[in-house]
């Protein structure tokens, strides 16, 4: 899974000069975004917007926690809380410590990047296939899961802002 994720991870710098036509994937360009029409603005509230390079970590909405508590046994709700909560935590405690920022999106339905040419990445929440993303500005984000944490990927793909290379 870690050489997947670094093949992705080449493949998107790689490839990160181009039009991004990645709807499927929930990432709709600026040009292509709701946010532009006024009438159909969605609320702060549900929005997270960043325009630095950063980890963001997907937690679950406090609808979903009340929906998982109600539908698994207590056991099962600990076990799963205790997953979700486990993994970001190890990933943010490495991140923290070679000074790359990470985040925390939990009721927040659509996020908001800001690359470094103007353009905004618009990713709906529900349609990410991962709970972990990493974005600079100069690309675009990669999609992981914080089970699959790799420290070298991550450091390699934040050269540029890492304590070590400042």
């Amino acid at each position: 899974m870690k050489l997947t994720l670094f093949i992705f991870g080449l493949i998107s710098l790689a490839c990160s000069s181009g039009t991004i036509e990645r709807n499927n994937s929930g990432i709709i360009s600026q040009k292509d975004s709701i946010i532009q029409n006024e009438s159909q603005k969605e609320t702060t509230s549900k929005l997270f917007e960043t325009d630095e390079d950063c980890v963001i970590f997907l937690m679950p909405s406090d609808s979903m926690i009340e929906r998982m508590q109600k539908e698994n046994s207590e056991e099962n709700y600990t076990e799963i809380i205790a997953d979700i909560t486990w993994y970001p935590g190890i990933a943010s405690e490495y991140l923290d410590s070679i000074g790359i920022k990470n985040k925390i999106v939990d009721n927040q339905n659509t996020l908001i990047f800001k690359k470094n040419n103007g353009e905004s990445l618009k990713l709906q929440k529900d349609k990410i296939a991962g709970d972990m993303i990493l974005f600079r500005k100069d690309t675009l984000p990669i999609i992981g899961h914080a089970i699959d944490f790799n420290r070298e990927f991550t450091k390699f793909f934040f050269r540029k802002t890492t304590k070590a290379n400042k």
